[in-house]
């Protein structure tokens, strides 16, 4: 990871998509982290894509830690269709992010979804977005996001590239 060339960011946001970029656990080891990739940052000419790279990292990490929330995936405490559709957009992210989160993740899903199952195979909402054919969808694709690894790891770099030329103009 030494030196990032005439590409410094889009290198190291690529670097960070990685599995090989650390989950840290605390907040002071959060603000160590955030400070040692702003003085790695320096080295783009752009100092405000820099920070904005070090501020996502950061809070990248923190997201990381709220996985295991109950709270946070109990949400209105029934599932609706919107639920089922933010554990889809979370398995996306994570399975991009890398196989080590996401398999935790992933994991933690295959419990939950399988106790709301309903006897005929199908998911349905209980608020909100009721419809058996949409939670349904959601809930397959979330539970098979990694067969799409490939091809959402490829789409997060190249718009991450594309973002980066926009802010370095």
């Amino acid at each position: 990871m030494s030196g990032f060339g005439n590409n410094g960011g889009e290198e190291y946001l690529s670097y960070l998509m990685t599995s090989e970029a650390p989950v840290i656990a605390g907040p002071t080891e959060v603000q160590k982290r955030k400070d040692k990739l702003l003085s790695r940052l320096e080295k783009v000419q752009n100092a405000s894509v820099a920070k904005k790279l070090a501020d996502a990292s950061a809070q990248n990490v923190a997201q990381f830690r709220r996985l295991s929330d109950e709270k946070l995936l109990s949400g209105f405490g029934n599932n609706g269709g919107e639920e089922y559709l933010s554990y889809l957009m979370t398995s996306e992210s994570l399975v991009i992010a890398g196989p080590n989160e996401f398999h935790k993740w992933n994991d933690k899903m295959l419990t939950r979804l399988k106790k709301v199952q309903n006897a005929d195979g199908s998911w349905n909402g209980h608020h909100c977005i009721t419809s058996p054919v949409f939670c349904t969808a959601a809930v397959v694709q979330c539970l098979t996001t990694e067969n799409d690894a490939e091809f959402l790891t490829n789409m997060a770099r190249r718009t991450a590239g594309e973002k980066l030329a926009v802010a370095g103009d």
